[in-house]
């Protein structure tokens, strides 16, 4: 080969094996966001002990409570500890105890004595054996109260003092010389470092941390914001409601309103999320229950079917379809329940036939009724009923869609993002009852109220 013709191949092979390099080369690594700092630990150190003595089997016997769960805090209105602390041996202990209150005495006795979550708890137990399968309890005026010197982010400092009720295993043969057991003792607790926070929306003027007093627990306390919101927001659905519940009682029926409660709990991990009733306690979702009375002139109809219902003569092969009807009547057309819902993410109802029929509410995105929707526990067309439900707010356009031989209402929320979490984005009332019942009922409500809710 001469010269001339190798230059360029050799110029051809270098070049082939730099791109062959090149692509060997490992990419170089992508930037990477900065990671956030690991929260840190949060340390509780406890030097609490107990002291238990029943001038017998204890007599003054020491407990030191090394090991601790639980949380505590303190505001300017407001306290609480809730704790579980364990002595390791060589007899076991567990005490759960909580205080509520800024006082600095709390007295926990037979009547207020409840399980954490309460506001006062006090159940001492010792899983060994012999005398030291304890377990403790509260009898006439036994009490053992707690004495506060010190709560605040960081320490409790409180004393512990009084009687409480002995009772060991069943299956222990063991007997305490005495049941009534005195206890004197100290909680001593320290953390330097605070855990975080849970933070909620806010609503108005408010305080929206969590201060929780079910630590562990699965639920937690609700914002002094979600407290204000829920409180607002149940009271317009009453004030809407109204008219409902006074044209029912004035016709005979027993109606079942809520009162209003402040709440106690709300669910874990939903404070990022819109806020539903229903995801809190007590109260829940907001529901009236309705009962046409038996003395009401107009139940004498209902009471012949309820005797014809009664009678077994009367179920026969060939009327099964007619006692059904009958049943159906006198459950559907004598009872009614309104729920309402807010900040659904999904809405509709299954039905299992297609004859559903539209409601007049002006404002409305749908308004309908169904004669045989499936029943909320589940199940077929035996267990179905009569339903209607109004949708207001934001809702995706709703849709009714083939399902067997009935249909499928379906609808899904169109929430505005980065809105307000403590904010109404839509509701939904859904009616049981007989769809005379229904009609009465939504010409009744004040869809005002409800819509002035939205924001």
């Amino acid at each position: 080969m001469s010269a001339r013709l190798a230059r360029p191949l050799l110029l051809a092979c270098a070049l082939a094996a730099a791109a062959a390099a090149q692509s060997a080369r490992p990419a170089a690594p992508k930037p990477q966001p900065p990671r956030r700092p690991a929260p840190a630990k949060v340390v509780v150190t406890s030097t609490s002990e107990l002291f238990l003595d029943n001038g017998g089997d204890f007599t003054h016997e020491r407990f030191p409570l090394e090991f601790v769960n639980g949380d505590w805090f303190s505001t300017a209105g407001d306290a609480n500890a809730t704790l579980t602390l364990e002595s390791p041996g060589p007899h076991p202990l567990r005490l759960d105890l909580q205080w509520t209150g800024t006082g600095p005495r709390h007295v926990i006795n037979r009547e207020n004595n409840t399980d954490l979550g309460g506001s006062q708890t006090f159940f001492l137990t010792m899983p060994g054996n012999g005398i030291y399968s304890l377990s403790s309890g509260f009898r006439d005026d036994d009490a053992v109260s707690v004495t506060v010197a010190t709560i605040d982010d960081h320490d409790i400092d409180a004393t512990l003092g009084g009687r409480f009720d002995g009772s060991l295993a069943v299956n222990d043969n063991a007997k305490l010389a005495s049941r009534t057991i005195a206890i004197t003792g100290a909680i001593r607790l320290h953390r330097d470092v605070v855990p975080a926070r849970i933070t909620t929306g806010t609503y108005g003027t408010c305080d929206p941390i969590v201060h929780d007093r079910f630590s562990g627990a699965e639920a937690r306390s609700p914002s002094n914001c979600e407290s204000k919101f829920d409180a607002d927001v149940r009271a317009a659905i009453a004030k809407a409601m109204e008219k409902v519940v006074r044209s029912f009682q004035s016709a005979g029926w027993m109606v079942d309103a809520p009162q209003p409660k402040p709440i106690t709990t709300a669910a874990r991990h939903s404070e990022d999320k819109p806020y539903r009733l229903d995801f809190s306690q007590p109260g829940a979702t907001f529901t009236i229950q309705m009962q046409m009375s038996e003395a009401s002139p107009a139940y004498a109809e209902y009471r012949k079917l309820a005797e014809t219902i009664r009678n077994p003569e009367n179920f026969k092969p060939d009327n099964v379809q007619q006692m059904a009807a009958m049943m159906s009547r006198l459950e559907h057309e004598t009872k009614a329940r309104i729920l309402v819902h807010v900040n659904m993410p999904l809405g509709g109802f299954t039905a299992f036939t297609r004859d559903h029929t539209m409601l007049e509410v002006p404002g409305a995105v749908i308004a309908c009724s169904a004669s045989h929707a499936q029943a909320p526990t589940g199940g077929g067309l035996d267990a179905s009923g009569p339903v209607s439900v109004v949708y207001l707010g934001r809702w995706s356009p709703p849709a009714f869609k083939p399902s067997g031989e009935g249909e499928r209402l379906e609808m899904a929320a169109a929430f505005v993002k980065g809105a307000p979490t403590l904010a109404v984005q839509n509701v939904e009332v859904r009616i049981f009852g007989s769809s005379e019942l229904s009609r009465k009922i939504v010409e009744q409500i004040d869809f005002a109220q409800l819509t002035g809710l939205i924001k």
